[in-house]
């Protein structure tokens, strides 16, 4: 569906629609052919019939739609004098499958459960020479690794004689569940539980520094459960709850082995397999408590405070694999890692006249690591020659913040109100270049409820970062410029702001327009991150011509631009290190233009309901490099500018042969245009790039049409 064939079916469609809105009522839509509601009691069932071409992954990433017959939608709900039961099921038996049940005995229970399944496709065109000897150990045939050892073989030979196919997949599987239990009238005892587990493969990097590099599909087989209780006590305007959360996170792969293309017996100077963790199983464990009280005045406040315990005890590895070298000794075999979180806030409100509202917020986190130090005075890097550590001992990292948020609304008059807020935020931390920042933010609003049916509500918001503690030989130390600066803690200067402005000249039609910016000033940073911005821009317009028939119809624009700086130079004693002629920047650009449209024709038609939509969206980004004047540099070849477009259209026709049997007919439309100089498949050509040993991942076109057949029953 191009644009000028969506530009056409929307001309038939609004022609369709305004010729509904002349007509009167639709002869024959009496009682006896209203449809019950689906909501209620229904199944809907048929088959999906999909044709997809291109990048099918893509295309499918967190969804399912294979071909096949499937039980697309089922809903029952019966409400009793005293009780409520509702079970929910979409995709029965899919990747993407939704099941949801719950009861509600009134006044005494309230119980749940939910499941949702999760795919994700990163690409069915992957290949690799390895094979998973056990999980997460990766090995490549012992001929294989002589032959190029030997120069016999080329790696390049080898990735296109025994590279096999395979589809870069994982699933995620939620499960949810909970009970809350009316105790008495004034205290509720609420349990929750959930349950995540992951399964399949992930692209990940590995090698051996920067000699070789190569991807393999890294293994994902990890479960997280967390529970979730507390009893909660209310009483007129008074309120107390106190609970306990926990959180158990296991990994079944925490360790990547991985054997070298390149050689099959180890060197001092070269290793035969390297080897790699992964996410340490981990628990937290949480005491929480919170209390609100009424105030005289119509003022209430809040308070809550909760401890946490974080625990991580995973081994540590030994710094090489290689076997011809001997790994300096560890002080202790495990992380034993422990950290303590405090976390408090106090809040009052107060509406002391209806003109006039008033909030203050107090918050504090603190972030204490007990993790013991762990001396590492010598160190194997890349699984080569050992060394002395450039960085003796392991820095656990911790900080506080303090927060104050202070904001009053006031009303002069009838249908205007005036928001001014300002709030502090304090970040004491340890082990960072910057050991504090400190934020002052300033926030101004304007709303105007009605005016002649006109809404406009404005807001500004000005905020300063700034840091202290900054000791610039550590940068000298490391090797670094001392200008550069972390954008994440630099000082910062923040403007943003937007406007919307709605428009109704009828209850029937609505038209708005929003404008929306905002600039990220480092004026400080040298080299880094120099300033960032953002724009939005957006217009749309929606219409209720008649009863049962919508309108929508949105046209946006969003702009971000980036400005960072560098030097290209090697470290000292180098002169190139304090040369300003081999400075350059990177200009990032890019724009999106996005365009939604809908309607919905759910009378006026005997015994059918339509629908549609189409949404479209184009990206292009571009990256321009300049150079300093009278730079040493060789000029940079210009980038091409990377671009996409995505476009999706869906019709669904529902026709009631009966008031409890409806047919339906949907189809849908997508396609995906890019170019992307890095990932195209013109680029990513073959699996080897000198020492490098890739899957062959690449940013691919689709189209797809899909078509759905649905019978649903209603009862």
């Amino acid at each position: 569906m191009t644009i000028r064939a969506a530009s056409l079916a929307a001309s038939l469609v609004l022609g369709l629609t305004a010729s509904l809105a002349l007509a009167g009522p639709a002869a024959g839509q009496d009682a006896d052919t209203t449809p019950l509601d689906p909501n209620l009691r229904g199944i809907e069932f048929g088959g999906r019939f999909s044709n997809a071409s291109g990048d099918v992954a893509r295309f499918m990433r967190f969804e399912d739609l294979r071909s096949g017959a499937l039980i697309n939608r089922a809903r029952y709900t019966r409400e009793q004098e005293t009780r409520l039961v509702h079970f929910e099921a979409d995709r029965v038996g899919w990747r993407d499958q939704h099941y949801a049940a719950s009861v509600n005995q009134f006044g005494r229970l309230e119980a749940w459960f939910d499941f949702r399944g999760v795919p994700f496709r990163y690409d069915d065109n992957t290949r690799t020479m390895y094979a998973e000897a056990s999980p997460g150990v990766f090995r490549l045939d012992d001929g294989i690794q002589l032959g190029i050892q030997n120069r016999t073989l080329t790696l390049d030979a080898a990735a296109q004689a025994f590279s096999l196919p395979f589809a870069l997949r994982s699933q995620r599987d939620v499960y949810d569940g909970g009970l809350r239990f009316h105790a008495s009238e004034h205290l509720d005892v609420n349990v929750r539980t959930a349950i995540q587990r992951r399964n399949g493969y992930q692209p990940v990097g590995a090698g051996f520094g920067f000699s070789q590099a190569l991807e393999l599909p890294g293994p994902i087989d990890d479960r997280t459960t967390e529970i979730g209780t507390s009893v909660e006590w209310a009483n007129g305007g008074r309120l107390a709850r106190v609970g306990y959360d926990g959180s158990w996170y296991t990994n079944h792969a925490d360790t990547l082995i991985w054997d070298s293309p390149v050689r099959a017996t180890d060197l001092a100077t070269a290793s035969s397999q390297g080897r790699m963790p992964r996410w340490p199983t981990s628990s937290s464990h949480t005491l929480s408590a919170v209390g609100s009280s009424a105030l005289p005045g119509r003022s209430r406040i809040t308070a809550s405070v909760s401890r946490s315990q974080w625990l991580q005890d995973a081994e540590i590895l030994p710094f090489t694999i290689n076997s011809a070298l001997t790994s300096p000794p560890l002080e202790r075999s495990t992380v034993e890692g422990e950290a303590a979180v405090t976390s408090a806030m106090v809040r009052f409100t107060s509406r002391p006249s209806r003109w006039a509202w008033f909030n203050a917020t107090v918050r504090n986190y603190d972030l204490d690591n007990r993790t013991p130090v762990l001396e590492v005075p010598n160190q194997i890097k890349y699984d080569q020659a050992p060394q002395v550590a450039a960085v003796p001992e392991t820095e656990p990292l911790s900080f506080s913040r303090a927060i104050v948020d202070l904001e009053g609304s006031f009303t002069p008059w009838r249908h205007g109100a005036i928001r001014v807020g300002y709030s502090r935020e304090a970040v004491d931390r340890s082990f960072r270049l910057v050991e504090e920042t400190t934020d002052h933010t300033l926030r101004l609003a304007y709303d105007v409820a009605t005016l002649d049916r006109v809404t406009v509500r404005a807001d500004l918001t000005r905020s300063k970062r700034t840091g202290s503690g900054l000791d610039e030989e550590v940068f000298s130390d490391i090797g670094e410029q001392v200008s550069l600066r972390q954008f994440d803690i630099a000082d910062r200067t923040r403007t943003q702001g937007t406007l919307i402005v709605t428009v109704m000249p009828t209850d029937l039609f609505s038209v708005s327009a929003w404008v929306g910016g905002g600039k990220d000033d480092r004026s400080d940073a040298p080299f880094g991150l120099a300033d960032a911005s953002f724009g939005t821009y957006a217009v749309g317009v929606d219409a209720a011509p008649r009863d049962g028939v919508s309108l929508g119809l949105q046209y946006g624009l969003e702009r971000f631009s980036s400005l960072q700086r560098s030097r290209q130079a090697n470290p000292p004693p180098s002169p190139q290190f304090t040369d300003p002629t081999r400075d350059w920047s990177t200009d990032g650009a890019e724009r999106v233009h996005t365009l939604t449209a809908s309607f919905d024709v759910l009378k006026g038609i005997p015994r059918t309901e339509l629908r549609g939509a189409f949404d479209y969206s184009r990206s292009r980004s571009r990256y321009t490099y300049a150079l300093v004047p009278n730079s040493t540099l060789v000029t940079p070849v210009p980038l091409p500018d990377i671009t996409n477009a995505w476009q999706s259209g869906t019709i669904d026709v529902r026709y009631m042969l009966r008031r409890q049997i409806a047919l339906g007919l949907g189809y849908r439309y997508d396609r995906f245009t890019l170019d992307d100089y890095a990932l195209n498949p013109s680029t990513i050509d073959r699996l080897v790039f000198g020492t490098t040993l890739l899957m062959g991942i690449t940013d691919r076109p689709y189209t797809a049409n899909t078509v759905f057949v649905k019978l649903a029953y209603l009862w």
